[in-house]
């Protein structure tokens, strides 16, 4: 049992206190947004796949809170993936570490508590709910967790209409851009970067998006002759593959092995990464649960299971096919994707490239993080993706490498699939993002934009 002596030194260790905070990172995208709900009286709640930047952002938002004023004493950091607490994972670890942090650090005043990786404790949501009801107004309390179902089946009303969630995500291209160093003051300025931007689009498709991977990055020596003998100087910054590498398929193994094997009591640890690995092989073509069943030789409930557990974790996301009824959807095969294609490229035997569906890989991100949800379509002709929006205000995508405006062949293909696409599922808008230049297409009252992929992506 950890003594209150233990507690109040892995909390110094972990915390902000007498720090000149150095965990700040590069900002990310929704931290303005989340910032606005500070105030009020809601859990805020941030959950995504491990290593996407839940931890950075959190120091973000104490790092704003500092800027506003509030003292460090006031602000209770606790990381439960701390290995010390593993023999503890219960409620009243909670209850030890307020006692502590009350006892020893901030007797009186409010509280700002963020509590990292909480999914660890059994129940934290009784906790949680109580602490912010019993002393509302005098504790904020901000919480993260490695799963699309941070809120326990068993406890998930406890803070309905207390909390408000936000999904972290890797890396979006434009981020991926912000962390190399290029930001864009206006189009022209975006026009000037053309050539930038498509080089380190091709870096975004082979390692993908997560924070500390695009910074891996290395000096490269550069030697000089000082008149008598060779000299190594600093020289250029390059890629440091191995790290990038190392992390990718050091972040897969964490995510199989402490989000899903540990969290679900997985016994067949085998069957679960064949599972997964099979879904990155193939990502972006159809599949159905009885095929991979048959081919795999365990039953459909095992498989069923299984991916539950991958979508839960963030490693994968499933994309149904459209359809107004239920029954439809449910009977069409669905099409998978990986949550990045760095990882995909880098933990799979697959000798081919696949780069048509690395690409509609980082397009299905990109919009599941504006807020779409997202279906396939297919008939005579095929349609990536179908973004739904509020008001019925739906819109067919297609994504492709080539450039429509020079390869008839493909750009026949394209306009087709989207025009049967449309008119099938009476949506009035597509859009084409290729590697040319923009364009805009009126047929029968229906509007097909083409636009340039790697702008579409900056924007």
């Amino acid at each position: 049992m950890l003594s209150n002596e233990k507690i109040y030194e892995i909390l110094v260790n972990q915390g902000i206190w007498e720090e000149k905070n150095g965990r700040k990172g590069i900002k990310r995208k929704g931290l303005a947004t989340i910032c606005k709900f500070i105030k009020g009286k809601e859990v805020i709640a941030l959950k995504g796949i491990r290593r996407a930047g839940k931890s950075t952002l959190l120091f973000q938002i104490m790092d704003y809170l500092l800027k506003q004023k509030v003292k460090e004493r006031s602000i209770l950091y606790v990381n439960f993936d701390e290995p010390l607490f593993v023999e503890e994972q219960n409620i009243s670890l909670l209850d030890k570490i307020y006692e502590v942090y009350r006892e020893k650090v901030n007797p009186s005043k409010k509280a700002f508590i963020f509590l990292d990786e909480i999914q660890y404790i059994p129940e934290w949501e009784r906790w949680v709910r109580g602490r912010n009801e019993s002393e509302r107004g005098k504790v904020k309390i901000f919480i993260t967790g490695s799963s699309s179902r941070l809120l326990s089946r068993e406890f998930s009303t406890l803070l309905t209409g207390r909390h408000l969630s936000f999904e972290v995500f890797p890396l979006s291209f434009k981020e991926f851009l912000w962390f190399k160093g290029v930001k864009m003051k206006d189009e022209m300025d975006l026009i000037r970067k053309k050539r930038l931007i498509k080089n380190l689009l091709n870096e975004y498709l082979e390692y993908g998006g997560f924070p500390e991977v695009v910074l891996a990055e290395q000096r490269k020596p550069k030697m000089e002759w000082n008149g008598s003998r060779w000299i190594s100087r600093d020289g250029e910054i390059v890629i440091d593959k191995e790290r990038k590498i190392y992390l990718l398929r050091q972040y897969f193994d964490d995510i199989i092995y402490k989000d899903i094997v540990m969290r679900f009591n997985v016994r067949d640890v085998h069957t679960l990464k064949k599972l997964a690995l099979y879904y990155f092989i193939n990502a972006g073509r159809l599949s159905s649960f009885k095929k991979i069943s048959n081919a795999f030789e365990v039953s459909l409930d095992v498989i069923r299971h299984y991916t539950s557990y991958l979508k839960e974790a963030y490693l994968i996301e499933e994309v149904p096919y459209y359809s107004y009824k239920m029954k439809t959807r449910m009977r069409n095969p669905r099409k998978v994707y990986p949550i990045d294609w760095g990882m995909r490229r880098f933990i799979t035997t697959n000798f081919t490239e696949d780069s048509g569906f690395g690409l509609e890989t980082i397009i299905f991100w990109e919009l599941k993080r504006k807020g779409y949800e997202i279906y396939y379509w297919k008939n005579k002709g095929e349609v990536d993706f179908i973004a739904a929006g509020v008001e019925n205000k739906s819109v067919a995508y297609n994504v492709t490498f080539a450039n429509i405006q020079e390869d008839k062949r493909v750009r026949e293909r394209e306009i087709n699939s989207i025009l049967e696409c449309v008119k099938d599922c009476k949506i009035k808008k597509g859009i084409i993002l290729h590697d040319g230049d923009k364009e805009l297409i009126q047929k029968e009252n229906i509007k097909i934009e083409i636009l340039p992929l790697w702008k579409w992506l900056s924007s």
